[in-house]
């Protein structure tokens, strides 16, 4: 036995407090026991959490798909976390001009699917995309397409926002509104990821 084992060994024994050398800390990146959270990642790369989406010299007429990673309350204490019935991806201008995104959006020329889907959803002012039930700590693979066929309209710089939303089980008592016992609702925290998209003639 090492003098310092026997050494703790004495304090603890007197109930005394023995003071280390060291302090532990824990990163608290990885250890969250806050609200859950939807968190867009690169493929492998969790240095940075996505918070736009760059499609520079884009083409008309040419595909642009970029691969991401989309997390359900990463490094969360699970135990305590409930999973996502659903998480919802939608799409929206940011006004009423097409550098504004209007007539990507309109025309659904922006567009997600899963990995192992067969096509894409395009995403417009009225559909969305579901990725389904989502455990805590778990992630989807998804593929986001831009193609902005000859011809449209929009040319030069244009920016619109994908909208990510965990809908959560929430049980219910007995209510005068007769509502469900249980249903689901939106997360209160949806996440915005603002679309950077260039495109040339």
């Amino acid at each position: 036995m090492s003098e310092a084992t026997q050494d703790i060994k004495l304090h603890i024994k007197a109930g005394k407090t023995y003071n280390f050398s060291f302090v532990t800390t824990f990163d608290p990146v990885r250890t969250k026991r806050d609200a859950p959270r939807l968190e867009l990642y690169r493929p492998n790369k969790y240095d940075m959490q996505i918070l736009t989406i760059p499609m520079n010299w884009l083409q008309k007429g040419t595909d642009r798909e970029l691969a991401f990673e989309l997390w359900y309350g990463r490094y969360s204490a699970s135990g305590g976390l409930d999973p996502a019935n659903d998480i919802i991806i939608s799409a929206d201008s940011f006004g009423n001009t097409n550098n504004l995104g209007k007539e990507i959006i309109d025309n659904g020329y922006f567009s997600v699917k899963k990995a192992t889907d067969a096509g894409y959803t395009p995403l417009t002012s009225t559909s969305t995309y579901n990725c389904g039930y989502t455990e805590p700590h778990t992630k989807h693979d998804i593929l986001f397409k831009l193609n902005v066929p000859t011809g449209a309209a929009t040319t030069g710089l244009a920016f619109f926002g994908v909208r990510f939303e965990a809908r959560m089980p929430i049980l219910y008592g007995e209510r005068i509104y007769l509502e469900s016992l249980f249903r689901s609702r939106e997360f209160a925290r949806p996440e915005l990821i603002v679309v950077k998209a260039h495109l040339q003639d």
